[in-house]
C-alpha cells in the first residue's frame, strides 16, 4: 500500500527533528540520555510536529511498543475513555523497563469533566506510567491539569526552512513544480506542515504539482475584510466588535494568515511591513499559550493601526 507523504516524511529520530528553539532540543536531549522525563503538554498551533516529536520521545526513551497507548482524544473525549481505557490500559503491568506511556492527542478538544478525571488520574500514576498530551490551543485546558504538566511551547518554522523542507519533498517524490505555484501552497497553509504536505500530494497528478481550485481556495469572509478596513481608518471600537462578533476558535489561525498575507495593508514600506509581520508573528505565538484569545487579536490589530498610522 502506497504512504502518504506526511507519514513517509515524518521524522523518527531526534537528528531527524527541526527545533526551532534550542533550549527545548536541549532538555528533550536531556530527558532521552537518562531515559525520563515529566507529564507533558505539548501546545502550539496545528501541524507543528508535536505528535510526531512524542513518538520521537517515545522511542529514543526505549518504550515497549505494546506499552504505549495513543488516544485522538477530540474523538475519544468521553469519560468513558478514562474509565475503559485509559484506566485499563495504565494499571497493567508493563512488559518493559520504562513503565507505560499514554499519548493524548488533541487534548484541548475534550470536555472539562474528562480533563477532571485526567489530573486526578496523572496525580495517581506518576511511577508507573507517564503522559504526553498535545494541544493546538492550551487556554483551553483547565488550571488544575495543566499544574500536572511540563508544558512545551512549539514555535513555527521560518518561512524560508518551511519551504525547503516542502521543496525536499517535492524533489525526493520527483514532482515537477514551478516556483509561483509552490509559494501559492506556502501562502496558504503556512505554518501548518502536515496541510501543506496532504494538499500537495492531493494535488500532483502524473508527477506535475498543479494550482489548487478555486472551491478550495475560497475568498476570506468580507466581515474579517471589513474589520482590518475599522482598523486602517482607526476604528478600534467598530473593528473589535466586528472581530467579537464572528469569530470562532477555528478561525483565529485564518485570520492571522489573512493578516500576513496583506502586509501592504499596514503599510506600503520594507519597514513597515516588517515591523507589522513582527506583530503578527508574536500575536500568533501568543495564541496558543493565553487564556483570551480574543486581548491578543485585538492587541495585535491596535498595534498594525499604530503602525499604519506611523509607517504607512
Amino acid at each position: 500500500m502506497k504512504q502518504l507523504w506526511y507519514k513517509k516524511y515524518r521524522p523518527k529520530t531526534l537528528d531527524g527533528f527541526v527545533f526551532v528553539d534550542d533550549h527545548i532540543k536541549s532538555k528533550i536531549e536531556e530527558w532521552v540520555e537518562h531515559k525520563e522525563f515529566p507529564h507533558l503538554l505539548l501546545a502550539g498551533p496545528p501541524g507543528t510536529g508535536k505528535t510526531t516529536l512524542a513518538y520521537i520521545l517515545v522511542n529514543e526513551c526505549d518504550f515497549e511498543d505494546v506499552d504505549v497507548k495513543y488516544i485522538a482524544a477530540s474523538v475519544s473525549k468521553g469519560i468513558d475513555t478514562i474509565r475503559d481505557e485509559i484506566i485499563t490500559f495504565v494499571e497493567r503491568s508493563s512488559f518493559g523497563e520504562m513503565g507505560r506511556v499514554v499519548i493524548l492527542d488533541e487534548v484541548d478538544e475534550t470536555t472539562p469533566a474528562f480533563m477532571t478525571a485526567l489530573r486526578n488520574l496523572i496525580g495517581e500514576m506518576y511511577d508507573s506510567c507517564r503522559f504526553i498530551l498535545t494541544a493546538n490551543y492550551p487556554h483551553k485546558i483547565i488550571s488544575p491539569l495543566k499544574s500536572r504538566l511540563h508544558t512545551i511551547t512549539f514555535n513555527t518554522l521560518d518561512k524560508d526552512s518551511f519551504v525547503a523542507r516542502v521543496y525536499e519533498i517535492l524533489t525526493k517524490e520527483r514532482v515537477q513544480c514551478d516556483a509561483d505555484t509552490l509559494l501559492e501552497y506556502v501562502e496558504r497553509y503556512y505554518p501548518d506542515m502536515r496541510r501543506t504536505i496532504n494538499a500537495l500530494e492531493h494535488n500532483t497528478v502524473q508527477g506535475v504539482l498543479k494550482a489548487e481550485s478555486k472551491e478550495a481556495t475560497e475568498d476570506d469572509p468580507d466581515w474579517m475584510k471589513e474589520a482590518i478596513v475599522y482598523f486602517e481608518q482607526g476604528m478600534i471600537k467598530e473593528a473589535r466588535n466586528k472581530i467579537v462578533s464572528n469569530i470562532t476558535d477555528n478561525l483565529y489561525d485564518d485570520f492571522y494568515k489573512m493578516l500576513y498575507k496583506n502586509l501592504h495593508w499596514f503599510s506600503k514600506s520594507e519597514d513597515g511591513q516588517d515591523a507589522a509581520l513582527l506583530t503578527i508573528r508574536k500575536a500568533y505565538v501568543d495564541d496558543t499559550v493565553v487564556a483570551n484569545r480574543e486581548i491578543v487579536l485585538s492587541s495585535c490589530l491596535v498595534q498594525l493601526s499604530k503602525i499604519s498610522k506611523k509607517m504607512g
